[in-house]
């Protein structure tokens, strides 16, 4: 059983992205605003008139959508990539050469597992334990304890002057591309970006600058840590840690914040203008009707 979401930067999948879960026997179908947005099975022999459609924009290929007929109900899921599109085709084509019925098939002998020793048991403790604790020391290595501005805040800075450096160095380059990706994105993508996000019209940007903000302290809270460090770490390594640091105070959330600024004009500008618009409506309207 493999499960394939729809990028959430992609048309429609923003809240509620799509997935599709190719199964021994069917797919598991999940679309915002079909079958109730409840996921729904659908036998492989259920599925007719598969198609994909993947366009190219500026000469590269963008999100490629699959649509078929299930069950007589067209369905049609986007925000794939080509790979994913052709493997859900591929296992459709694949599930549809099986013999309708085989997928029930005869009853299948149930495996008992047997039950884990209190060796085996404590083995699985020890080693979750030791994954825990891996995270604490080296959580540089760990892309979950970089998925938000909250995940970054509660890192617990190494004692290793090594791990310290490379958990500076990690959190920055968060801050910085996920600021490049603000400051490359064009003004449709950027309305898409914050559909659904009712705090965007008077703070845009304010996720991206929290980010940012709480990128900061915790690197700032890591040099700290690794100037006690001074004696055993290279002068360079330090250097390197604070050049990375003022970087992003002085250039990248500069840049960052001028883009919120800029965000916020626009913003107010068109949410003045539809004031005025539908003022005018109506005292156009009471004209009129007098």
């Amino acid at each position: 059983m493999k499960k394939i979401t729809a990028s959430r930067i992609s048309d429609g999948n923003k809240l509620f992205p799509a997935s599709i879960t190719i199964d021994s026997t069917g797919l598991r179908v999940k679309i915002p605003g079909f079958w109730r947005n409840e996921e729904t099975f659908v036998s492989y022999h259920d599925i007719s008139a598969v198609s994909i459609d993947m366009p190219m924009i500026s000469g590269v290929t963008g999100f490629a959508t699959i649509s078929f007929n299930a069950m007589g109900a067209p369905v049609e899921a986007h925000g794939f990539t080509k790979s994913e599109v052709n493997e859900i085709k591929s296992a459709i084509e694949k599930g549809k050469r099986k013999p309708r019925g085989s997928e029930s098939g005869a009853p299948q002998k149930q495996i008992i597992k047997p039950r884990k020793t209190a060796e085996e048991i404590k083995a699985e403790a020890e080693v979750d334990r030791m994954e825990r604790d891996e995270k604490v020391a080296q959580p540089w290595k760990f892309q979950i304890n970089f998925s938000s501005a909250d995940s970054i805040a509660k890192i617990n800075i190494p004692d290793n002057p090594d791990d310290i450096e490379k958990t500076i160095l990690r959190i920055i380059k968060e801050a910085v591309e996920s600021i490049k990706k603000v400051i490359q994105m064009s003004h449709q993508e950027y309305q898409q970006h914050s559909m659904y996000d009712p705090k965007a019209i008077w703070s845009p940007l304010h996720s991206e600058v929290r980010l940012a903000e709480t990128c900061i302290e915790k690197a700032t809270e890591g040099l700290r840590k690794m100037r006690r460090y001074e004696g055993q770490v290279h002068p360079a390594a330090m250097q390197d840690c604070e050049d990375a640091l003022n970087d992003l105070k002085n250039n990248w959330m500069v840049k960052l914040l001028d883009k919120q600024k800029v965000k916020s004009r626009q913003n107010k500008i068109m949410y003045v203008g539809l004031v005025v618009a539908v003022v005018a409506f109506f005292v156009w309207a009471s004209i009129a009707s007098d």
